[in-house]
């Protein structure tokens, strides 16, 4: 379940976990306040190609190295 982000005009944040058919929904603060929902950015991580590979899996000492790092050594 989605967490969403509102803020009260009190200044105080609050983190709401409820379902996306929910998420236009209004929100209180315990202090009786109407809260304003913020959007928010969400973390991306970009993986270089074959980050999922093993170094004993086909196709491992084809992948091009970037930085020009020794690539390690599968021990069997």
């Amino acid at each position: 379940m989605p967490v969403y982000l509102f803020r009260c005009p009190c200044g105080q944040e609050h983190e709401i976990r409820r379902p996306m058919e929910k998420a236009g929904e209004s929100a209180s603060c315990p202090c009786g306040q109407p809260m304003k929902r913020l959007f928010t950015r969400l973390p991306i991580m970009i993986r270089p190609e074959g980050w999922n590979l093993r170094p004993d899996e086909p196709g491992y000492s084809n992948l091009p190295l970037k930085d020009k790092e020794p690539r390690p050594l599968c021990h069997q």
